[in-house]
């Protein structure tokens, strides 16, 4: 048998919280919508049950229920479980593991929820760039990870693609010998920050998802007079209202 633990987190606690269950020895955790902020349910193993009580915190947020006895759970399935084909723009999104539901598809075993568009920035940037992309363009995709953004361009029509993790020197690197139509940096407001200004030289278009709404005004303003805003979508997730936003060349 497992051991649940019902944790009811206001949005800015959730991040801390989770990362306190996984280092309190949690087997999985999931997420529920809840009203306000994020219900997380926590597994351990039966008779390893740790001490909640730094945890459990009202006034804060964080609310702890005692732990309840449930089966045993493989939570590799149950993730896999979890993983649907997704249409984004026309273009189907899907694990191995699933149906085809239609053409155009992209197929992509994720590591993580992230990279199949489970994740609200995935899929605001995702739109953004199908919607502005034209057949022929070219691509830069800035902070890659599973590198679903410049497979699905490539998928829809782009004529080149280039993935870049974002390290220490690496626009620097292609400055100068590369130009592209359309570039897309979906990470945080942190390295957006350092990110965006270096790369705007490269570009015609930009795509800026991975951040909060609350930090819109902080993202414009990495932009200089001579770039124009064109949209900006929204999406809620579990409590926090992420943002993409495409901007072009005046």
């Amino acid at each position: 048998m497992s051991v649940c633990v019902r944790v009811q987190t206001s949005a800015v606690e959730k991040e801390r919280v989770v990362a306190e269950l996984y280092a309190l020895g949690t087997q999985g955790i999931e997420e529920l919508e809840a009203d306000a902020g994020a219900l997380l349910l926590a597994y351990f193993p039966e008779g390893q049950i740790p001490n909640f009580e730094d945890l459990h915190n009202p006034s804060r947020g964080v609310e702890v229920s005692r732990p309840e006895l449930v089966p045993p759970c493989d939570w590799e399935e149950r993730w896999r479980e979890g993983l649907a084909p997704r249409q984004i723009e026309g273009l189907w999104i899907r694990p191995s593991w699933c149906a085809s539901e239609g053409e155009p598809e992209l197929v992509i075993d994720p590591e993580q929820a992230f990279g199949t568009g489970e994740h609200a920035s995935t899929r605001l940037s995702l739109t953004l760039l199908l919607k502005a992309l034209q057949p022929g363009d070219r691509l830069l995709d800035l902070g890659t990870g599973s590198g679903i953004l410049g497979l699905a361009a490539l998928r829809c029509g782009a004529a080149f693609a280039l993935a870049l993790e974002v390290r220490d020197g690496s626009i620097e690197s292609i400055k100068g010998e590369e130009r592209f139509q359309l570039s897309v940096a979906n990470m945080l407001l942190e390295p957006l920050s350092r990110v965006v200004p270096e790369a705007l030289s490269l570009t015609e278009v930009m795509i800026v998802s991975g951040y909060l709404e609350d930090q819109s005004d902080q993202v414009a303003r990495l932009f200089p007079p001579s770039w124009t805003h064109k949209t900006t979508i929204t999406e809620t997730q579990s409590g926090d209202r992420w943002c993409a936003s495409c901007w072009y060349q005046s």
